[in-house]
């Protein structure tokens, strides 16, 4: 009978269910592969934004930012959260300090707390709706 025959055939038969030691396995590849992308993106992708920023070096070993513009929308480094809930924020005002250098700027986040941050905290992100003014809504139109 060929039913009796692929009840006992090793390809038909389903895998056996994963036991706790592979699931661990499983779990604990999974969560270094997101460890990964993750320091993959903050070594990559955020020195990219901040040297899409950059003007031209005064010296060659180093670089200097621009200033983020006021409305310009950036993501705020924040070492005691993970990256996916970095704030997003808008920049209202250029800060400068004694010796008239901005280093600082003051910037809204979505709750509407103004808040005081370094511009090395400051990550600009790569839309520029500066034609819109700060705190009107862009329609598309």
């Amino acid at each position: 009978m060929p039913d009796e025959e692929a009840e006992t055939d090793p390809d038909w038969l389903p895998a056996a269910p994963a036991g706790r030691e592979d699931l661990v396995r499983k779990l604990s590849k999974h969560n270094q592969q997101i460890r990964k992308i993750w320091r993959t993106w903050t070594d990559h992708y955020l020195n990219f934004l901040r040297e899409k920023q950059c003007i031209k070096p005064r010296n060659p070993r180093s670089t200097t930012n621009r200033l983020p513009e006021l409305g310009e929308v950036v993501l705020i480094y924040d070492d005691q959260k993970p990256r996916q809930f970095w704030s997003l924020a808008r920049v209202t005002e250029l800060v400068p300090s004694a010796d008239q250098v901005i280093r600082s700027a003051i910037v809204v986040t979505s709750n509407g707390r103004p808040k005081k941050r370094s511009i090395g905290h400051l990550y600009p992100l790569e839309i520029n709706d500066l034609e819109v003014a700060p705190g009107s809504v862009a329609t598309g139109e």
